[in-house]
């Protein structure tokens, strides 16, 4: 989801993988297919970012987050602001776009609040989802989008 509430998922649907499952946004449907990859964002260090972008990812083989996430995870987020915000809260400040297939999401079991992928995509009021990555990546998959501003508000 973006700032706004709209889904952003790249790719194309296409019909002649499997029929379409429609997902309610609040503002309007959207179909969506299990092989559709979706574009979700992953808050990190600069130097994390390089070796994402460089060597991909993998459950296990590399250290834990700087939250002290579980190293199997991949810890995405639907919307590039709650990224900023993770990036922010470890003092470092690099968002990546991250291309996934839905078949590797998992609901975040720290931060989720949804039952299911649908769910958690589909937070009500507007919240970002939080979801875990469950296989590998490569390379390929990471792009760089932003530099957070390093320094958390404080509220």
């Amino acid at each position: 989801m973006d700032g706004v509430g709209s889904m952003i998922i790249g790719g194309a649907i296409s019909p002649s993988l499997q029929r379409p499952r429609t997902r309610p946004t609040g503002l309007r449907e959207h179909h969506v297919t299990q092989a559709e990859p979706m574009v979700l964002y992953h808050g990190t260090s600069d130097a994390s970012a390089r070796e994402l972008m460089q060597y991909g990812w993998a459950p296990e083989r590399g250290r834990s987050g700087g939250q002290c996430g579980q190293a199997r995870y991949l810890y995405l987020t639907t919307t590039s602001d709650n990224a900023q915000w993770y990036a922010s809260e470890k003092m470092v400040g690099v968002v990546l776009k991250v291309e996934v297939d839905r078949s590797q999401l998992r609901v975040d079991p720290e931060d989720g609040v949804g039952e299911t992928i649908e769910e958690e995509m589909n937070c009500p009021n507007g919240f970002p989802g939080n979801l875990v990555c469950v296989s590998a990546l490569s390379p390929e998959s990471f792009s760089f989008l932003a530099t957070a501003d390093p320094t958390p508000e404080m509220t």
